[in-house]
């Protein structure tokens, strides 16, 4: 490599400095317990023979600790089939080398998701209640209606997701309840948002076995997410949903709705399969939920691909 082309590196990476900073070795802390997915969240997530490194500079999130991300992001990256080769805290940055399935800064971006998980009550009553004040409302918003049923789902529906961001910030709402978003696009079908009110999560992340986690297909078939709840959550959640039969339950990542069925019967047992989703979307939720939650979403600073390293073949 060239002197101008070594000195362009270090000014697109920004890790050129007058002095040295402080260097430590970010040696991951309370590593993800769970092992490498297998079968087919493994097939499909480890498409590549070889794939190139990248250097990536992260800046946590007010009160976030390196170290603890660093064990993060490498437990995500386990879980998406990449490596972390090398990392260090610098002036309180986490600065990576690794190696990534996709090497975009959007895929990597994924993987820094907080993963909060949680499943919560749908309250269309509320909804319903309020529906003619919705339709007041929905004068000056004319991109956006209103869709309910009787005794069914009620949701404020839309192509703009910023302008249905806008309309449910004015909304009421019950005290504990919050507006969240599905986008059927991610659920296969054509890109519309739709808004429902869900009340406090009754289920969380704790409650899930996430090393059970996982995707499943087979031949001309979309893939599943797999979900299983812990042994101590499974009987309870077979309660609730016998106490909400003909009510809908939202299981909810990071703000967004990945599926929202109406309960017809109590629910036996410990595992949910979840159908209807589109390719790409099922295997960033398994691997999020897998890999653990993060308690914040650090910043990515910069992110440069090596084209001159090949990883291993695996």
């Amino acid at each position: 490599m060239t002197a101008r082309a070594r000195l362009a590196t270090a000014l697109v990476l920004g890790w050129a400095a007058c002095a040295a900073p402080e260097r430590r070795p970010a040696e991951p802390v309370e590593p993800a317990a769970c092992a490498p997915p297998t079968g087919a969240l493994a097939e499909r997530i480890r498409t590549i023979v070889a794939a190139p490194t990248v250097r990536a500079r992260l800046r946590p999130a007010a009160g976030q600790d390196p170290r603890r991300l660093a064990g993060a992001v490498a437990a995500r990256l386990a879980q998406a089939g990449g490596d972390v080769l090398e990392s260090e805290v610098a002036s309180g940055e986490l600065r990576m080398r690794l190696r990534l399935r996709e090497s975009t800064p959007d895929a990597f971006r994924a993987l820094l998701a907080p993963g909060e998980f949680g499943i919560h009550p749908v309250d269309d009553a509320a909804v319903r209640a309020m529906a003619e004040r919705i339709r007041t409302r929905l004068v000056l918003a004319p991109e956006l209606r209103l869709e309910r049923w009787d005794d069914g789902p009620a949701e404020v529906v839309g192509e703009d997701r910023e302008a249905l961001d806008r309309f449910i910030a004015d909304l009421p709402r019950p005290e504990g309840s919050r507006w969240v978003l599905m986008d059927t696009a991610a659920l296969g079908g054509p890109s519309t948002w739709r808004a429902m009110l869900v009340g406090p999560a009754r289920f969380s992340g704790e409650d899930l076995d996430r090393c059970a986690v996982g995707v499943e297909s087979g031949p001309g078939t979309p893939p599943q997410l797999v979900l299983a709840l812990g042994a101590q959550a499974a009987p309870g959640f077979t309660a609730w949903t016998g106490d909400r039969v003909g009510q809908r339950i939202a299981f909810v990542v990071d703000g967004a709705v990945i599926a929202a069925p109406q309960v017809q019967e109590a629910v036996p047992g410990r595992r949910l399969v979840f159908s209807g989703t589109a390719p790409g979307a099922v295997e960033t939720v398994a691997v999020l939920l897998r890999g653990g939650p993060l308690d914040a979403r650090p910043e990515l600073v910069d992110f440069l691909v090596d084209m001159t390293r090949a990883a291993p073949t695996r």
